[in-house]
């Protein structure tokens, strides 16, 4: 898998999902994966995911935005600030990252 075959969307202020699908794709498992709901209807009619809101990041925006990257315990928890970009491509190289996945969320 390369970076080139997976994107990032933005699926609302808070969350952002990693696939190689398309945005459609990307609704659809956010909703399974992270809302907890099979039929992606149920989360677009309680408001949970709001399509027009729901974008893929731009190249720029991949350079731009920070992702805070958690080293495991053997690095004692150490924390780096270092670009989405980065982020994925880290991602990519560590195969215990499987795709599609809650790339990145402000909530904890």
């Amino acid at each position: 898998m390369t970076k080139n075959q997976i994107k990032i969307y933005r699926m609302n202020d808070q969350d952002w999902w990693a696939t190689t699908g398309d945005k459609d794709d990307a609704i659809r498992e956010y909703a399974q994966e992270c809302i907890g709901v099979v039929d992606v209807s149920e989360a677009l009619d309680d408001g949970d995911i709001c399509p027009n809101d729901v974008e893929e990041l731009t190249p720029d925006e991949l350079q731009h935005a920070v992702y805070l990257w958690t080293w495991n315990a053997n690095d004692s928890g150490k924390i780096e600030n270092i670009s989405f970009k980065e982020a994925l491509e880290r991602m990519i190289a560590d195969e215990a990252f499987v795709f599609p996945l809650l790339f990145a969320s402000t909530e904890e």
